[in-house]
C-alpha cells in the first residue's frame, strides 16, 4: 500500500486574497452544524486521496463547536493587539528552508480539527516573501520541507492535504494541513514534543490563553 501522504493532491488556485479579518466568514471545511465523529487516521488518507469528493459526500474532518468559538476568539485577539491573523503568522512562526528554498514554518493548529486520539493536527506555512498565498503546494516537496522540523518522521505517520480553495481560512499565506501519528517512544514522537514545547514558550496566543485560564487548551 503506497503511503498515504502522496495521495494527497495540491489544490486548485486560490482566488484572490481576501481580508483576514473576515476570514472566518469564509465558507469552512469544519461547520460544527453538521455534527461528525473526530476523523479517523484511514479517515483522513480517504480525504486526502479524493478532498473534493469526500466533501462533496458531506464526509470530511470538522471543527467541534467550542473550537470555532476559540477561532472567534483568536481573531478577536489579534483585532485587539492591531494584527491579522496572516500577520501573526508571518511576524511568529519558526522559519526554515532548504538551500535556495522556500521559507517554511511547521506550527501547531490553534484551532484543530476533531480527530482520534493519537493524531496531532499542524499547519505547515509557507512565507509569502517566498510562496504567493495562492501557491498550488507540492506534496513530494512538503514532505521534504516537514523534515527540516522532523528529520526522522516517515511516510505512514503523516497524512498532508492542501485545503481547497473555498476552505482555506488564511489565503493570504499558503499552508498544508498536515496530521501527525507518531509511534509511541518514536524518535519522531520526541521531535513533535520539542517543537510543541518550543512553540508554547514562544508563542503570544499560547501566553494569552495560559494567562486567560485557559492554559490546558494549548498544552500547558
Amino acid at each position: 500500500m503506497r503511503p498515504c501522504w502522496r495521495y494527497c493532491k495540491a489544490a486548485l488556485p486560490a482566488a484572490a486574497a481576501s481580508v483576514v479579518a473576515a476570514n472566518h466568514h469564509r465558507r469552512l471545511l469544519c461547520d460544527s452544524s453538521d455534527a461528525r465523529p473526530p476523523s479517523a487516521w484511514q479517515g483522513l488518507a480517504d480525504y486526502a486521496k479524493d478532498q473534493r469528493g469526500e466533501a462533496d459526500a458531506g464526509r470530511g474532518p470538522q471543527r467541534p463547536a467550542e473550537i470555532d468559538e476559540r477561532y472567534k476568539r483568536y481573531f478577536r485577539w489579534a483585532q485587539g493587539r492591531g494584527h491579522t491573523g496572516a500577520e501573526y503568522i508571518v511576524l511568529t512562526g519558526q522559519w526554515r528552508c532548504e538551500p535556495f528554498g522556500p521559507w517554511v514554518a511547521l506550527e501547531p493548529n490553534i484551532v484543530p480539527y476533531s480527530v482520534d486520539p493519537g493524531i496531532e493536527h499542524w499547519n505547515l506555512w509557507y512565507h509569502p516573501g517566498t510562496t504567493p498565498g495562492s501557491t498550488n503546494l507540492d506534496v513530494e516537496a512538503a514532505l521534504r520541507h516537514l523534515r527540516l522540523f522532523m528529520p526522522s518522521v516517515s511516510e505512514d505517520e503523516v497524512v498532508i492535504w492542501q485545503n481547497l480553495p473555498e476552505f482555506r481560512s488564511i489565503p493570504e499565506v499558503a499552508h498544508m494541513h498536515v496530521f501527525l501519528r507518531p509511534g509511541s517512544g518514536s524518535r519522531s514522537a520526541s521531535e513533535l514534543q520539542q517543537l510543541r514545547t518550543a512553540w508554547q514558550l514562544r508563542s503570544p496566543w499560547a501566553e494569552a490563553e495560559r494567562l486567560g485560564g485557559r492554559g490546558q487548551e494549548v498544552g500547558f
